[in-house]
């Protein structure tokens, strides 16, 4: 059950990026992607699925709080868009009060959107993934443990 609730939130996820990009190359946007020329191309797909991991694990946690499946999407809803500001989706970090700031700068979603967008769109190599990584894996693999828990206890209170 929960690996088929991974799977969905995954595929949700994959499904949003496809579209962002597909909008963006629509309006001129311009994404180098050959994995022979930049290595960091390579990593690029390792940091989306860190990165989508650890929403799915939030989105496990969130569950937890929620009595039912319409109040876990409201309340999803009601933290996913103050987070797409931290993790400077629509913003510059640069534009966030100071505190946003300090916090955007150690949240794991940030730290995988500013490493994609370093290489996708300005060019970067590996210097641009190699320090965030582990810090990225490591956050998913806690947030998602976090995440599965929720979810058991979730599972078990409601049977």
């Amino acid at each position: 059950l929960l690996i088929g609730k991974t799977l969905s939130g995954l595929l949700w996820l994959a499904i949003s990026a496809l579209v962002c990009v597909l909008y963006g190359l629509a309006w001129g946007a311009r994404i180098s992607w050959d994995p022979l020329a930049n290595p960091a191309h390579a990593l690029v797909p390792v940091l989306m699925l860190l990165g989508a991991l650890t929403s799915v694990g939030m989105g496990l946690i969130i569950s937890m709080a929620a009595k039912t499946a319409k109040g876990a999407s409201g309340l999803a809803t009601a933290i996913s868009w103050p987070l797409m500001f931290i993790t400077g989706i629509w913003l510059p970090k640069w534009m966030l009060p100071e505190p946003l700031r300090a916090l955007a700068d150690y949240f794991p979603l940030t730290m995988a959107v500013d490493a994609i967008r370093e290489v996708m769109v300005f060019g970067k190599g590996m210097e641009a993934i190699l320090p965030v990584l582990p810090w990225l894996a490591g956050a998913a693999a806690i947030i998602y443990g976090l995440g599965a828990l929720a979810y058991k206890l979730v599972l078990r209170r409601s049977l």
